[in-house]
């Protein structure tokens, strides 16, 4: 594998087999489960010790993959961006999310409210119960914001305001019965990304790591200890830049 040192955190990155730009994580319980947004149609699996296993292949694709959740009661949410592409236009494939359970998939398109072409889903999270959506914008009086849904997965319960000092929501992962949130900037611009605790009650706290500016996804696998991908550069292989992991010392 690929080693490479990351200088801001004095921690190794290791390739992510199979992936050019990794966009979410997920421990199952059983493993690590990744998403690549080039990959509409797949998502990558791996073992404990990050052996590829088979992948799980989608019967619909959600475009732009960007987060990845444990359902509630069990089972698998798959969140594409919501996000219009480049040159402003709506893409319903990434206005999709898909819910694996009792051995189906289902797929709907749920009404997030009225927040017009800003909006950018990149976190998802099983939290109290139910699953929440973390937006990389718009932001809210500078805060970012928490998106409560229904069992259904079909509309918003809650919005949340999270303050992370003018950042955006790149991902989440609970912790107990915490949040941990990676923030990062609204617009691309290479600035270093942050890790956040965000307690049931009151305001997050941010962490000691500094992460680096395309960490995508996270996620406590089962050694306790957190584990980041990083987005790479390219389709297909092989990558500019490929997909690289990391893993640290629970926070």
């Amino acid at each position: 594998m690929i080693l490479l040192l990351l200088a801001c955190a004095g921690a190794a990155e290791e390739r992510v087999a199979g992936s050019c730009e990794a966009s979410a994580l997920l421990w199952d319980g059983q493993g690590f489960v990744v998403a690549d947004n080039e990959q509409d149609d797949r998502l990558l699996r791996f073992g404990p010790d990050w052996a590829a296993r088979a992948p799980e292949v989608l019967p619909e694709p959600i475009e732009d993959i960007e987060a990845l959740a444990q359902a509630p009661g069990g089972g698998l949410v798959v969140v594409g961006s919501h996000s219009v592409n480049k040159k402003g236009a709506p893409q319903p494939e990434r206005r999709r999310i898909g819910r694996y359970a009792d051995g189906a998939w289902v797929f709907v398109e749920p009404d997030l409210g009225g927040f017009g072409p800003a909006l950018n889903i990149e976190g998802a999270a099983l939290w109290q119960g139910a699953v929440w959506l973390g937006l990389r914008g718009p932001l809210s009086d500078d805060k970012a914001q928490l998106l409560r849904l229904s069992e259904d997965l079909s509309r918003v319960t809650e919005t949340r305001l999270v303050d992370l000092g003018g950042l955006g929501i790149r991902a989440l992962s609970p912790q107990g019965d915490n949040l941990l949130v990676i923030a990062g900037p609204v617009e691309d611009g290479g600035q270093a990304h942050s890790l956040w605790r965000m307690p049931p009650v009151g305001p997050p706290r941010r962490l000691e790591p500094t992460l680096p500016a395309s960490a995508e996804g996270l996620a406590i696998g089962g050694d306790g200890r957190l584990y980041i991908v990083i987005d790479g550069d390219g389709k297909g292989e092989p990558c500019a830049v490929p997909s690289r992991r990391q893993v640290l010392p629970a926070p």
